[in-house]
């Protein structure tokens, strides 16, 4: 599965690396899902990809908190 979605909210997580961050209100993301859970890309506002890993309980929280919109596509 892969997504497209839009923050409407901040959200503070872990990148891969495992350094909190925070991805800002109106950022658009896309998320693939993996074996053990979801990978979620973004660009920074200085156009830095960041990438972060989230379980179906991150992405249930964030879905119902912070995405604006959620897309599914094949």
């Amino acid at each position: 599965m892969r997504a497209v979605a839009i923050v409407s909210g901040w959200i503070e997580c872990a990148d891969e690396a495992g350094r909190r961050c925070v991805i800002p209100q109106g950022t658009r993301i896309t998320i693939d899902s993996r074996a053990d859970g979801y990978r979620v890309r973004w660009r920074e506002p200085t156009g830095r990809r960041r990438a972060a890993r989230w379980t179906e309980s991150d992405l249930g929280t964030y879905r119902n908190r912070a995405l604006r919109s959620y897309l599914e596509m094949v």
